[in-house]
């Protein structure tokens, strides 16, 4: 389950730097873990540590949001401020209400989490943004779209300090005549369109689209 171990590595590779049991572990999220507090304090003050970059809280603890170093939140999905991981966060007939929580937790009964509680996942949001605000936390944004689906489900962390920093493909190469479609070059191998896909792929990474367009490519 989620938040069994707090572990340490360098970037660079190389063997765990620190690996560190969570007693009990933490699930989803918590709002308090004294063996989380102790691991993380331990860490800072053994690797000098002077800023956090928090990618996901996923089997975290907010008490790393309270560590005392400068907090740089990247926009990676939009937990904990909703408890479903894949859904159209952009969809612009979306609420983010009470009944809407309800209704994906309800959902979520074979999911990755265990809370089933529509409140405690409200409760959750709430002391989360909370803390990001009393921290002003810097967010980081893959794309401009991120973004404004963040302060959507997050409406208070429009307040802080953020930017985007794009990643991926910068577009494709300009064609050479307008309106012409982007058919597989005939001079590489075989001529037909190969599609490399890193990573998972599902519902919220574009399946239901590949699915869409799997008639029109098939004959490539």
């Amino acid at each position: 389950q989620h938040g069994e171990f707090l572990e340490l590595s360098n970037a660079r590779g190389g063997p765990l730097l620190r690996k560190l049991l969570l007693t009990p572990p933490i699930g989803a999220i918590a709002d308090h873990h004294g063996g989380y507090h102790e691991a993380l304090s331990g860490l800072i003050a053994d690797f000098c540590v002077e800023q956090i970059w928090v990618s996901s809280l996923i089997g975290h603890a907010l008490e790393v949001l309270r560590a005392g170093v400068p907090i740089v939140w990247i926009a990676h999905d939009y937990f904990p401020f909703w408890p479903a991981l894949h859904r159209d966060f952009g969809a612009p007939s979306a609420r983010w209400d009470a009944e809407e929580r309800a209704v994906d937790v309800a959902a979520m009964r074979t999911g990755p989490f265990a809370e089933a509680d529509p409140q405690w996942w409200a409760a959750i949001a709430a002391t989360t943004r909370a803390e990001l605000l009393r921290c002003a936390a810097r967010i980081v944004a893959p794309s401009r779209a991120t973004l404004n689906n963040l302060v959507r489900v997050a409406p208070e962390l429009s307040r802080l300090q953020h930017s985007c920093i794009a990643h991926g493909s910068a577009g494709w190469p300009e064609l050479a005549g307008v309106g012409q479609p982007l058919l597989p070059d005939p001079d590489i191998a075989s001529g037909k369109l190969r599609l490399l896909v890193l990573g998972r792929i599902n519902g919220a990474k574009g399946l239901n689209l590949l699915q869409q367009l799997m008639p029109a490519l098939s004959p490539y």
